[in-house]
């Protein structure tokens, strides 16, 4: 966690309408994520609170206040894991100046720290959370339909097939040899493995499925451990309607993404807290297989297409990027699916 003193460019909007009645003072800059997003501890002398500028292009008013209303469902059913929200003047949960949207919520404690210091107890912990506030969730808003999870995959995994297959890689200039490597590699697991998840997927996504308030962007960096328990879980940005499995599917790969007995131990534990009947390893296993392939597209998408710039250090973006290649070359390849197809750029 880094500090900038960067609290001068909070505008007075803020200060005057949701810090100051909570007697809230900004104290540093947190270092975020990959997003726009901006975050900095607050201080009111006996409690800590977050401040989030959300990125200007997101999210819409309405899709701001859904996510809202799913963290103070989950507050309302007693989750001390989930942030609280704090109310502006006016009573709004949020507000809106200088054209981004931004919010207040209590500080969670602990750290994400289960990559570090894996263990039995903490995996449990870390499921039973997420099936609380799925169960949360189910007894808020759910129906029966259609998941956009799978259906969204396969659509991804197939553009990408096709961009491959006309050519459209083939003219790439990397900018250097560690990303001509990792964008080889990308390209090489695309071929390798899409074929073969496109079908299961779309027959996946003719199912109906239980579907409801989901985070879709659960994995280990958003888990605060203190100790054994789960102090919190942070990051709502990608919050949706979808089906629990791929929150399942996302945390289990991120937890242990080399250990497949973990994840089934897992799943297993996941059923033991909540009803899941629709809920399969095979379904579970190629959710995290489609997403882990699909990460490795991003990074080529980002870093290779858009040349888009982060404020994080090259290596951490490389290293994030072979991390997902190196999971994806452990999959097995079906010896049911047809042969893989390899239009690999020269």
């Amino acid at each position: 966690m880094a500090s900038v003193d960067s609290t001068a460019e909070i505008p007075r909007d803020v200060r005057e309408c949701l810090l100051s009645p909570h007697g809230m003072v900004p104290c540093q800059t947190i270092a975020g994520g990959l997003s726009a997003a901006r975050l900095w501890m607050c201080h009111s002398g006996t409690s800590l609170a977050c401040l989030r500028r959300w990125p200007p292009e997101h999210p819409r008013l309405s899709r701001l206040q859904f996510i809202h209303q799913a963290i103070e469902a989950a507050g309302h059913g007693g989750l001390d894991f989930v942030p609280r929200l704090y109310r502006a003047l006016g009573s709004d949960s949020y507000i809106l100046t200088e054209g981004a949207f931004w919010e207040l919520s209590t500080w969670m404690p602990g750290s994400a720290s289960y990559l570090r210091e894996p263990s039995d107890n903490r995996m449990a912990a870390a499921i039973v959370a997420l099936a609380q506030l799925h169960g949360c969730w189910n007894r808020w808003k759910s129906t029966l339909g259609l998941a956009p999870a799978f259906e969204r995959r396969a659509v991804a995994l197939a553009n990408w097939l096709a961009r491959i297959e006309a050519g459209e890689l083939w003219q790439v200039r990397f900018s250097d040899p560690i990303v001509a490597e990792l964008g080889r590699k990308t390209i090489e697991i695309l071929n390798i493995h899409g074929p073969q998840m496109i079908g299961p997927l779309r027959e996946l996504a003719q199912r109906e499925w239980l579907v409801q308030p989901v985070l879709r962007d659960i994995r280990s960096d958003h888990v605060l451990f203190v100790n054994d328990r789960v102090g919190g879980i942070i990051d709502y940005g990608a919050l949706d309607f979808d089906t629990p499995a791929t929150d399942l599917a996302r945390l289990l790969g991120s937890l242990e993404p080399s250990n497949s007995a973990a994840r089934v131990r897992g799943l297993e534990l996941y059923r033991q807290q909540i009803e899941c009947p629709d809920f399969s390893w095979e379904t579970i296993d190629l959710l995290d297989q489609a997403s882990t392939i699909l990460a490795c597209a991003q990074w080529f998408e980002w870093l290779v297409l858009e040349r888009r710039e982060f404020a994080n250090e090259a290596d951490l973006l490389y290293g994030r990027w072979r991390a997902s290649i190196q999971r994806a070359q452990s999959f097995a390849v079906s010896t049911t699916a047809s042969s893989p197809r390899l239009w690999l750029p020269t």
